[in-house]
């Protein structure tokens, strides 16, 4: 799967859908699963991992970061998510809110501890930076 329904909240900054589904709540209503069939829609899955990859590397917490939406930030860090996780071995979080001007999200994560010395591994692209 490129992505997670918590991909997908942490895109949208739907902190109550984040929720649900770490908690093992929320049905599968994410347009991205219509066509999925009848019988598994209307099932709860398991707790998705906060620490979830998609096919590029990104945590959910690197796309919150990325868009600079703190109240999602801080429900993943709440929930354990890993601050110091890197996109694909070159970017993390902390890196990534810097990049896109999220003041608050940076020194949020710097409270939390993230590492301000980690070093940023050469990118081949641009768009590593950027979802």
């Amino acid at each position: 799967m490129p992505y997670s329904f918590l991909h997908v909240a942490a895109l949208r900054n739907d902190v109550v859908k984040a929720q649900q589904l770490i908690d093992g709540e929320a049905k599968d209503d994410v347009h991205v699963w219509r066509n999925m069939p009848l019988e598994m829609r209307d099932k709860n899955f398991d707790p998705i991992f906060v620490d979830e990859r998609d096919a590029s590397g990104w945590t959910p917490l690197m796309i919150a970061a990325t868009h600079g939406h703190m109240a999602m930030c801080k429900l993943l860090v709440e929930r354990e998510a890993d601050i110091h996780a890197k996109k694909n071995f070159k970017c993390s979080a902390l890196h990534l809110a810097a990049r896109n001007g999220h003041k608050g999200i940076v020194s949020f994560l710097l409270q939390c501890n993230a590492d301000v010395l980690a070093k940023i591994l050469k990118s081949t692209s641009y768009s590593d930076y950027f979802i």
